[in-house]
C-alpha cells in the first residue's frame, strides 16, 4: 500500500509491538494453560459468549465512527465519549441481571460470579475508547502500541500470580481486569485528549447511521462467530468447549496480530481516500499480498503439525487441542482476506452494505453450526471450514464487485505466497510420512525435523520467485524511505 512516510513507519511500529504482545500472550498462555484444566476455559467461554455480545452493543461502532469521519469537534468527540461511558455501564448492569439465567442455562452456578466481575471491564474500557481511536486517527501508532504490550504485560502477571494461588478461573478474570485497567490509564495518559462536560443530542446525529449499520453488521456476525461456542459449550460439556477454544486461540495468534496492523494502519489511511474506489482497492489487494506471505504458511504449518505443537508445549492434557486445531488451521487461511475487506468497507463508509453482508453469511455459517453438533466438537469445526469455503468461493466475489476489486487481480496478488505455502506443504507431508516409516513419532522428533524443513523450502520458493515478490516488496519500502515514490499514487498528510 502507497502511504506516506509516518504511516508505514508507523505500521512497523504496530508490527514490532504486536509481535511483542503477541509473544508475551503465547507465553502466558501456555503458563496459565499449565496451571489450569480445560474446563476453566471452559467455564470462561460460556461467559464470554454472552459478554462478547454485549461488549458490541456497548461500543456502538463509535470507535471506528471517531477513525472514519475526518472534521469530528470537541463537542462531537465529548458526546461520543459520554454516550460511550453511559452504554458501557448499562451493559454492566444488564450483564449482571443475566447472569443467573446464563448459569441456569449452562448448568454451572460459578458462571454467575464470573459474570458479575468481569461486567467491572465494560465501563473500565469504555473511558479509553475515543483516546484509543484518536490515536489511530492520528496515526500515532508508536503510542498505542507501547500502551497495548503495557497493558498485556500487566493483565498477564496480575493473571498467572492469581492461577499460583490456586483461584483456577479467576486467573483469567483477573488478566481480563489487569489489561483493561492499565489500557485505559495508558491511552489517557498518551493521548492528550480530555473530554468536555458539555455536549447536545445534535453533536451525535452525523454518526447514527454509520454506527448503527456497523452495530447492526457486528451484532449479526457475532452471533455466527460465537454460534460454535454457544453450541459446543450446550449440548457438548465444558471441557470440550475448553479445548475449542484453546485451538480457536491458537489459530488466532498469528492472524489477529498482522490483521490489527493491517486494519489499523488502512483505516486511518483509506478514509482520507475514501473518494478514490480504484485507490483504495489496489491498496486492500497489495495489503493482502503481504498477509499472505506470512499467513499461508503459518497455517499451512499448524495444519500438518499442530497435534504435535500442542502436545510438546501445552502437555498431554491438551491432545484434544492440536486435533481440532489441525482444521481450524484451514480456516485460518480464508480470515485474513474476509476480515480485512471490512477495513476497506468500513473506511468508505459502505456500512449499510456491511450490514446486509454478514446477515447473509452469519445466516450460513449458523445454519452450519447447527447442523455439525450433531457430530459433537468435530462435527462443529468442520461445518466451520465448510461454510468458510462455500462463502469464500460464491459469496466474496459480489462483496468485491461492489467494492471495485478485481478478484483476477487479487488472486495474482496471492499466487506467490500460495505456490510457496503449497509446496511447503508437500515437502513437510512427504517428510513426516518417511518420519513415521522409520519409527521416529515421537513429537518433538517430528517438530525438530519437519519445522526447519518447511522454512527451508518456503524460503527456498519465494528465492526462486523472487522476482514476482521481492521486487514489489523492495519498492515499496524504497517509497517509505527513499527519496520520493515512483509510479504510485502516494496518500500525502495525515494527522
Amino acid at each position: 500500500m502507497s502511504l506516506t512516510r509516518k504511516t508505514v513507519r508507523g505500521a512497523l511500529w504496530l508490527v514490532g509491538g504486536r509481535a511483542w504482545s503477541q509473544v508475551l500472550n503465547l507465553t502466558i498462555g501456555v503458563a496459565l494453560a499449565r496451571l489450569l484444566a480445560p474446563a476453566d476455559y471452559g467455564l470462561m467461554g460460556m461467559v464470554m459468549v454472552v459478554t462478547g455480545l454485549v461488549a458490541i452493543l456497548a461500543d456502538l461502532g463509535l470507535a471506528a465512527a471517531v477513525v472514519q469521519k475526518q472534521d469530528l469537534s470537541q463537542r462531537e468527540l465529548s458526546g461520543v465519549f459520554w454516550l460511550g461511558h453511559g452504554l458501557a455501564w448499562t451493559v454492566a448492569v444488564l450483564i449482571g441481571a443475566l447472569s443467573p439465567w446464563v448459569a441456569m442455562f449452562y448448568g454451572q452456578p460459578q458462571v454467575e460470579q464470573l459474570m458479575w466481575v468481569l461486567a467491572l471491564t465494560f465501563p473500565l474500557t469504555s473511558l479509553g475508547t475515543v483516546h484509543g481511536a484518536l490515536l489511530q486517527k492520528e496515526l500515532r501508532f508508536r503510542e498505542g502500541t507501547l500502551v497495548q504490550v503495557s497493558a498485556s504485560l500487566a493483565g498477564g502477571v496480575v493473571g498467572l500470580a492469581v492461577a499460583a494461588a490456586g483461584w483456577r478461573v479467576w486467573a483469567l478474570v483477573a488478566q481480563s481486569l489487569g489489561t483493561a485497567v492499565v489500557a485505559t490509564a495508558g491511552v489517557w495518559w498518551r493521548s492528550g485528549w480530555r473530554p468536555d462536560w458539555r455536549f447536545g443530542r445534535a453533536d451525535l446525529v452525523r454518526i447514527w447511521d454509520f454506527s448503527l449499520n456497523l452495530t447492526g453488521f457486528q451484532v449479526v456476525n457475532y452471533f455466527a462467530r460465537k454460534a460454535d461456542s454457544f453450541l459446543i459449550g450446550r449440548f457438548v460439556g465444558a471441557g470440550a468447549l475448553g479445548n475449542y477454544t484453546l485451538a480457536y486461540t491458537l489459530m488466532l495468534y498469528p492472524i489477529s496480530s498482522l490483521i490489527s496492523v493491517a486494519q489499523g494502519v488502512m483505516m486511518p489511511a483509506l478514509a482520507q481516500v475514501q473518494d478514490e474506489p480504484a485507490r483504495a482497492a489496489r491498496a486492500y489487494i497489495r495489503a493482502c499480498g503481504y498477509l499472505a506471505f506470512l499467513i499461508l504458511p503459518t497455517m499451512v504449518g499448524l495444519a500438518l503439525l499442530a497435534p504435535e505443537a500442542v502436545m510438546v508445549v501445552y502437555g498431554p492434557q491438551w491432545v484434544e487441542t492440536g486435533k481440532v486445531l489441525q482444521v481450524l488451521a484451514w480456516v485460518g487461511t480464508f480470515q485474513p482476506f474476509v476480515s480485512l475487506i471490512g477495513a476497506l468497507v468500513v473506511a468508505r463508509g459502505l456500512t449499510r452494505l456491511f450490514f446486509w453482508w454478514g446477515l447473509g453469511a452469519s445466516a450460513v455459517t449458523v445454519t452450519g453450526f447447527a447442523v455439525g453438533v450433531q457430530w459433537g466438537m468435530m462435527g462443529v469445526v468442520v461445518a466451520y471450514l465448510t461454510t468458510e469455503v462455500l462463502l469464500t468461493v460464491f459469496a466474496m466475489p459480489w462483496l468485491y464487485g461492489q467494492v471495485g476489486v478485481s478478484v483476477p487481480a487479487l488472486l495474482k496478488g496471492l499466487a506467490v505466497p500460495a505456490l510457496s505455502a503449497g509446496v511447503m506443504g508437500l515437502g513437510v507431508c512427504a517428510l513426516k510420512f518417511g518420519l513415521a516409516a522409520r519409527g521416529l513419532t515421537e513429537p518433538w522428533e517430528v517438530l525438530a525435523a519437519c519445522v526447519p524443513a518447511g522454512v527451508a523450502v518456503y524460503g527456498g520458493m519465494l528465492w526462486l520467485l523472487r522476482g514476482h515478490f521481492w521486487d514489489s516488496l523492495r519498492a515499496e519500502f524504497g517509497r517509505v524511505f527513499g527519496a520520493a515514490p515512483v509510479g504510485v499514487p502516494v496518500v500525502e498528510g495525515g494527522r
